[in-house]
């Protein structure tokens, strides 16, 4: 069973300034009882999740302006958590296997993560904090 989900934020007004809020969200599931989670607060945000299989989950938490995600999760019982607070962030997932579990934490400006997993049973956890003089890159690769 495929679930499609886009969204779109609309545009808000505060005080005598007009604010856009254009945030993207698409979520791809297919399998039986896959979990998907996004909040977005800011402006520019993009999520993309893509599961097949069951029981993964996967919660993606964006504030600031243009932070991007992307989390592809095949199998079973993986979980990713992504967590982006800033400008420019960048995050990309990517499990494959059985019980899988990453983490992401970005805050600040201009950090990007690469996490690739393969196998079963893996662990990853990046944490990630600057500004744009002084970002920083992670890359996991298991």
């Amino acid at each position: 069973m495929m679930k499609k989900v886009v969204f779109s934020a609309a545009a808000l007004t505060t005080g005598a300034f007009m604010v856009a809020q254009q945030n993207l969200s698409v979520a791809e599931q297919y399998g039986e009882a896959n979990d998907a989670w996004v909040f977005q607060d800011g402006m520019w945000h993009e999520s993309y999740l893509y599961q097949d299989g069951a029981s993964n989950s996967a919660s993606v938490d964006q504030a600031g302006i243009w932070n991007i995600s992307d989390v592809f999760q095949a199998g079973t019982e993986n979980v990713a958590d992504v967590d982006q607070n800033g400008l420019l962030n960048d995050a990309y997932v990517t499990q494959v296997g059985e019980a899988n579990s990453s983490v992401v934490f970005q805050y600040g400006d201009a950090n990007q993560a690469l996490v690739e997993q393969v196998g079963n049973g893996n662990m990853a956890e990046a944490h990630q904090g600057g500004d744009l003089f002084t970002s920083s890159y992670g890359l996991v690769e298991q």
